[in-house]
C-alpha cells in the first residue's frame, strides 16, 4: 500500500518507487552472489547450447565457435570501442589472457558492430592492442543469438559447446564452471 501512496503523490512518488526498485535490485545482487547484476548462472544451471557462428577477425580470418568444440573452452567477450564500461574492464580480460594458457581457454572479443565499421575497429585496435582475437559482428546477429542485452557481456562456453557462465564481468575462476 505504501508504494501506491508514493505514486499518488506524483513526481516525488515516482522517485521513491525508483529508489525502492533500486534497493530491491541491490538486495538481490547481494544475496545472489553472482556478480554485478546477478545474471551469472541463469543459463549455467541449464547448460544451454551455444549458438553456432562464424565471424571474421580483424585480419580477415574466419573464426567459428565450432572449431573450438572438443578442444578448449571459449570466453566470448561482447563489447564495443564506444562503450566506456567495455574499455574499463578490458585490462582485466588482458590480465586473464596473460595468466591462463590458450590450451585451457580461448578468449574471443566480439565487437558488436551496430554503431561501428570494421575499419574503425581496426584503427582502434592499432592504438589499443589486445592479446586475443577480435571478431566483428556486423549488424549484431551473433550478439542477438547470444541474447546480449547490454555490454560488456561475458559468455563462457565449455568444450562441449554449452554455455556455463554469463555475466557483465569476466569469471573470477573460470575453471569452476567447466
Amino acid at each position: 500500500m505504501a508504494v501506491i501512496e508514493w505514486v499518488r503523490r506524483g513526481k516525488r512518488g515516482l522517485t521513491m518507487v525508483g529508489l525502492f526498485a533500486l534497493l530491491a535490485a541491490a538486495a538481490g545482487m547481494l544475496t545472489s552472489g553472482s556478480g554485478m547484476f546477478g545474471a551469472v548462472e541463469a543459463m549455467a544451471s541449464s547448460s544451454a547450447r551455444a549458438p553456432g557462428f562464424e565471424l571474421t577477425d580483424l585480419n580477415g580470418v574466419k573464426v567459428s565457435l565450432e572449431q573450438y568444440k572438443g578442444k578448449q573452452a571459449v570466453l566470448l567477450y561482447f563489447g564495443a570501442k564506444w562503450c566506456p564500461a567495455c574499455e574499463a574492464i578490458k585490462p582485466r580480460v588482458i590480465e586473464m589472457r596473460n595468466r591462463v594458457k590458450r590450451e585451457d581457454l580461448e578468449i574471443l572479443e566480439v565487437y558488436v558492430g551496430v554503431r561501428d565499421t570494421i575499419e574503425a575497429v581496426r584503427k582502434h585496435q592499432e592504438s589499443h592492442p589486445v592479446p586475443f582475437p577480435i571478431l566483428f559482428d556486423e549488424g549484431g546477429q551473433v550478439s542477438s543469438s547470444f541474447n546480449v542485452r547490454g555490454i560488456p557481456t561475458f559468455v563462457l562456453v565449455n568444450k562441449d559447446g554449452n554455455i556455463v557462465y554469463r555475466d557483465y564481468q569476466p569469471p573470477e575462476n573460470f575453471k569452476q564452471y567447466l
